[in-house]
């Protein structure tokens, strides 16, 4: 597929064609809670000045370990999984403001990425989420951690590897540069 190609199907498959308020994210190498998007929906609706909110994400293979409770955006410039590897024993079980949520699993006011102008094409594939989360705290909006949306991920299993490596160092540059 040429890029031209490409840039039409990413576009055809993003927001244009969504139709709701809201848009929840989940990657395909993730497994939600069946309580999962209800918990998700009763925390939009609880906080309406909140355009966007993060999931409890863990590991798929190892469900008492964390992947993420949020993203955290380090002064080196560097992105963090909050909680990353840590065994789950309800740390991170209070709700509140973080940085970002982890694009594997999150939910997204429509108005919001309209505002902000979506996700940026270029990041096709890892930090995509950290793109926009900059964006949207530029424009002094905040992240609500949902922590009881939980979500259980394949960490890098669509991806992985040195594609990934390739991908995250790349992006991580651009991101910083943008």
């Amino acid at each position: 597929v040429d890029r031209r190609q490409r840039q039409m199907c990413i576009r055809d498959r993003g927001l244009r064609l969504a139709a709701g308020r809201n848009i929840a994210l989940l990657n395909n190498d993730t497994r939600a809670d069946p309580a999962w998007l209800e918990v998700l929906a009763e925390a939009v609706a609880a906080y309406p000045e909140i355009p966007f909110f993060a999931s409890k994400v863990r590991l798929w293979d190892r469900p008492n370990f964390l992947h993420t409770a949020g993203d955290l955006y380090g002064v080196d410039g560097i992105p963090r999984n909050r909680g990353a590897w840590e065994e789950d024993r309800g740390q991170y079980d209070q709700a509140g403001e973080v940085w970002g949520p982890c694009g594997a699993a999150a939910i997204y006011r429509r108005s919001l990425l309209e505002e902000v102008g979506g996700f940026d094409e270029r990041l096709f594939m890892y930090l995509e989420d950290v793109d926009l989360a900059w964006r949207a705290q530029l424009r002094g909006y905040r992240c609500r951690f949902v922590p009881q949306a939980v979500v259980y991920h394949k960490v890098s299993a669509t991806g992985g590897g040195t594609l990934a490596s390739y991908y995250v160092g790349r992006n991580t540059l651009l991101v910083l540069w943008k």
